[in-house]
């Protein structure tokens, strides 16, 4: 709230500066109004449209509201500005995901890992996407990559352990979930 109150008034001398809007929207989504962050994001694009982390933020808001078709497409201008950000190919990939579009998920996720092959959350979001494929066995590989780069992510091990246990390997199932 402190940095609202100090972006507004800021602004009321620096009007339309695209970088403070979007300061100011981010500050809002933080303290969980996202309309109006969505609002000064918004403004900022109208001002500056070639932003990158606008349209990231812009994105992942319009995600939080289930506008998902908004946010992929507030993603893809984001991979216009930047292609070889692998946090905004993950994005996209959960908005697609939320969609049940899982085959152009994978794909999103498969683009944020050749950028950054060590991007753990990817691999566990991938290996969910799999998992609504019913394809089991590259869906525990893909938690498994993931636990190889970050052995704490709990999400992941979680996960694994779910399919583990729809799968009825109780045993394996339990051993993920006492690691998560």
């Amino acid at each position: 709230q402190d940095a609202i109150n100090l972006y507004s008034e800021i602004l009321k001398k620096k009007k339309n500066d695209p970088q403070l809007l979007y300061l100011l929207g981010t500050a809002y989504l933080q303290v969980g109004n996202i309309e109006r962050g969505i609002e000064q994001l918004k403004k900022s694009i109208s001002i500056k449209p070639e932003n990158l982390f606008v349209h990231s933020n812009l994105g992942n808001a319009l995600k939080d509201l289930k506008c998902y078709e908004e946010a992929i497409a507030s993603y893809d201008k984001a991979i216009e500005i930047n292609p070889n950000y692998a946090e905004i190919h993950n994005n996209k990939g959960n908005a697609l995901k939320n969609l049940k579009l899982y085959t152009e998920a994978i794909a999103s996720y498969d683009k944020a890992i050749e950028i950054n092959p060590n991007y753990f959350f990817a691999y566990n979001n991938k290996g969910n996407a799999l998992k609504n494929l019913e394809r089991y066995d590259d869906a525990i590989a893909n938690f498994d990559k993931a636990i190889k780069i970050n052995s704490n992510y709990v999400e992941a091990h979680h996960n694994k352990g779910n399919i583990l246990k729809d799968l009825k390997r109780y045993e394996e199932a339990i051993a993920s979930y006492d690691k998560a």
